[in-house]
């Protein structure tokens, strides 16, 4: 594991205030792992669905809270998450685990259901009383292989606090792309344009730039005007709002960039793109307002 950096798990448990103290420091060390429990299940899982790339790992106590910490504790919750964990898996698996206080009671009908139906006969179910260590070294293990854990760590420079969720998560899917050797296309392309919009709409914002107008050229070549950006990353910007544009008004020279004609022009991108990052959450706070 690579020192420094947490596995961050998000547990949802209708106790976990009597047990994360234990917990967390079982788990921290020398796991590393950060845990942040939630009392219900729609309350994790909204948490989750905002900031999926967050994440590392989910865990679940199969008996707890749906909606209410009111509410009588049943499995209905556990149901409710797994579901939507299966639902997500194609746009963003995450490891989840299985934790609870009466693995003996899996002949109980109404749990055996939550756990096992839907093809999931073969996952464990760790025991709170006994397989806590066990716990942790299985998802340090499934984590450090995820593909996700991988790439966030990669560039763990730019995916820092100061990157909106709605950049993250394109960004991220564009450098899982990236990393695979796929082919530059017009969903890649369309994903660089949202992130390079944006952060240019928040330097607006931020009175960085002055401009009002929604055009990417525009704002581009306001921010190359300023003297106290480097020209590193006024030239990014700008190759990059020339480039995207093309695919925004497919032509000829559309047809060219993704005909494989020009093998390098994806590295060519994901390097500008990753520098214009890399200015917005760390260079741009140095500006003063205009």
């Amino acid at each position: 594991m690579e020192k420094g950096t947490k596995i961050r798990v998000l547990w949802v448990d209708d106790e976990y205030e009597n047990l994360i103290d234990r917990y967390q420091d079982s788990a921290a060390c020398p796991y590393n792992i950060e845990l942040n429990a939630f009392s219900t299940a729609e309350e994790g899982l909204r948490e989750l669905k905002e900031n999926p790339i967050k994440w590392d790992a989910v865990i679940l106590d199969v008996k707890g809270f749906k909606s209410d910490v009111g509410e009588v504790a049943r499995s209905i919750g556990f149901s409710y998450f797994k579901d939507e964990l299966l639902r997500m898996e194609n746009e963003h698996f995450i490891p989840w685990f299985v934790f609870s206080g009466q693995p003996d009671k899996l002949d109980d009908d109404e749990f055996a259901d939550s756990l096992w139906n839907r093809g999931y006969s073969s996952k464990p179910v760790y025991s709170k009383h006994s397989d806590m260590q066990l716990l942790w070294t299985d998802i340090e293990k499934f984590v450090r292989e995820s593909e996700d854990w991988k790439i966030r760590n990669k560039y763990s420079n730019v995916f820092v606090d100061d990157l909106s969720d709605y950049d993250s998560r394109y960004l991220f899917d564009v450098l899982k792309s990236y990393d695979r050797g796929d082919s530059f296309d017009k969903r890649i392309s369309g994903e660089m344009r949202d992130v390079v919009q944006d952060l240019l709409e928040q330097c607006v914002m931020l009175k960085i730039i002055n401009d009002d107008s929604d055009k990417l050229c525009g704002r581009s070549k306001k921010l190359s005007e300023r003297d106290d950006v480097s020209i590193v990353v006024q030239e990014s910007v700008r190759m990059l709002t020339r480039l995207l544009n093309v695919f925004s008004h497919p032509n000829r020279e559309t047809q060219e960039l993704v005909s494989g004609k020009y093998p390098y022009v994806f590295p060519v991108l994901m390097n500008a793109l990753l520098t214009f990052v890399l200015w917005f959450v760390g260079d741009r706070k140095k500006l003063n307002e205009i």
